[in-house]
């Protein structure tokens, strides 16, 4: 069911729901209300957080702000179809986390990387932090990772936090995407 709210106030003093996935739109057009996605993270710690934005070009920054008071996506409207848009959504439903993918790539010097931002070796990484790692890089949403190696969910995420910190990620999707590289001869 999409319940739709007039303001975040109005969101996090409806306790009575139980809300399953946060989609908050960003009408700005080029920037996002940072103070609205703390205090929605604040209110629903545990809830999936998604950001629609109507910005027409993309800042990092922003993108980055918004990933790191604890949102799992972001959406740029003017650039991403409806299709696209819905698999967004369950991805981050499922424990995903979205981003455009221009904000993956949007390092300004390349040349600036150096070996102090190269990740980590994986022979840093705990052996159940490796097996994580290889599931996260398969797409896998926490609760299959939990599931599959016999662990509960806040474990996982404490893992992928820890496995993140060590190799530099600032979301899952970039630990995924490089995950080959940091585990070099090791990987699955």
């Amino acid at each position: 069911m999409i319940v739709p709210f007039e303001s975040v106030y109005d969101c996090i003093k409806d306790t009575e729901r139980k809300i399953d996935l946060i989609v908050y739109h960003a009408h700005e057009s080029d920037s996002v209300n940072v103070a609205d996605i703390a205090a929605l993270r604040a209110a629903f710690a545990s809830t999936q957080l998604v950001i629609l934005s109507d910005a027409t070009a993309l800042d990092p920054s922003v993108v980055k702000d918004v990933l790191m008071q604890g949102a799992s996506g972001f959406i740029l409207t003017s650039q991403t179809g409806l299709q696209m848009m819905l698999s967004a959504l369950a991805l981050v439903a499922s424990g995903g986390t979205f981003v455009p993918k221009e904000f993956l790539f949007s390092q300004s010097n390349p040349e600036q990387a150096t070996t102090k931002d190269q990740p980590r070796k994986a022979g840093q990484l705990t052996l159940r932090e490796i097996d994580v790692l290889r599931l996260l890089k398969q797409g896998k949403p926490n609760k299959l990772i939990a599931f599959e190696l016999d662990l509960s969910e806040s474990t996982v995420k404490v893992h992928i936090r820890n496995t993140m910190r060590k190799m530099g990620a600032t979301n899952r999707t970039y630990a995924a995407m490089n995950a080959d590289k940091f585990l070099g001869n090791r990987a699955a």
